[in-house]
């Protein structure tokens, strides 16, 4: 009991994490995000409830802004708001949000398959260390500049935001005891004049909504699961987390921006190595031929 005992809550939950890591890849997915935090200076995942499971997956850094006018803010659940933009088929759109469609939003998704207009307008690329818009890219097989783009195809945003909701703090006499205990209650309670004390306050509470196309709004809501702490009822988190790297007065810098110097260096050297033993003819022996 001292030393190997585990409570069953404890086992189950350290079950249900690896068997959720097996299932989601989790493993897969932090070798993508670290790949993006060497790059792009930005690693972010997304850690929330999909169609009531548990889901993990990284997030492109390209099409994910969130709240940069934040003094050096360093992890990315602690901004006030964020949006990440998805290009989806319609049906993967459903599998992903069915759980929160009526029957006419379904139906004006179907709408949109036929309607390229309603597709939205190609994302302004947020800069980051990597600089994606200066690249230069080509066509292959015939691709338009995103092969994604297609009729069927569709713009999902999904966006998050740090919103303020009113509970109370109620005391009350509990009759079978005679103590008095507390009890947290929302705005809708009323007060009954029972109260020992009734005190309100205003809290942090996290809201997410979806936006496909133009004009179709999904699941505006708050957070299914909050990230309350039983220390600070404001210690809320945004459901998209990952860290910034190097943003101190600056924009993001990866691993990859701070070696570029270098590696400029070392191509330069190495060429002018080439150059001198293209040009060097060897030890050449000096005669008087006359």
């Amino acid at each position: 009991m001292s030393k190997d005992y585990k409570d069953i809550a404890e086992i189950t939950a350290y079950h249900s994490l690896n068997y959720l890591k097996n299932k989601l890849n989790i493993t897969h997915e932090f070798y993508k995000g670290w790949k993006d935090a060497l790059v792009g200076g930005e690693e972010i995942y997304y850690v929330g409830i999909v169609n009531g499971e548990p889901h993990l997956e990284r997030i492109n850094p390209i099409y994910f802004d969130y709240d940069t006018d934040t003094s050096d803010l360093e992890f990315i659940h602690e901004a006030q708001w964020c949006c990440y933009e998805m290009i989806m088929s319609v049906t993967e759109v459903y599998d992903r949000l069915y759980d929160k469609m009526s029957e006419k939003q379904l139906n004006d998704l179907l709408d949109m398959m036929d309607d390229s207009s309603k597709g939205g307008i190609t994302p302004e690329v947020r800069k980051t260390s990597l600089d994606y818009p200066h690249i230069k890219t080509h066509s292959i097989n015939g691709f338009a500049a995103n092969p994604f783009e297609e009729s069927n195809n569709v713009h999902v945003w999904h966006c998050c935001w740090k919103s303020l909701k009113k509970i109370g703090f109620v005391t009350i006499i509990n009759p079978e005891t005679g103590m008095p205990e507390d009890y947290q209650v929302d705005e809708t309670y009323k007060v009954t004049g029972n109260e020992i004390n009734v005190e309100w306050r205003w809290i942090i509470e996290v809201w997410e909504g979806y936006r496909i196309g133009e004009d179709l709004y999904v699941g505006i809501e708050p957070l299914e699961y909050q990230h309350v702490s039983a220390d600070n009822p404001n210690s809320q988190r945004l459901p998209y987390t990952g860290v910034i790297y190097n943003n101190t007065n600056s924009r993001p810098r990866s691993l990859v921006s701070m070696m570029k110097p270098l590696q400029y260096m070392y191509i330069v050297l190495w060429y002018r190595l080439e150059l001198a033993m293209a040009r060097d003819k060897g030890k050449v022996v000096t005669m008087d031929i006359t």
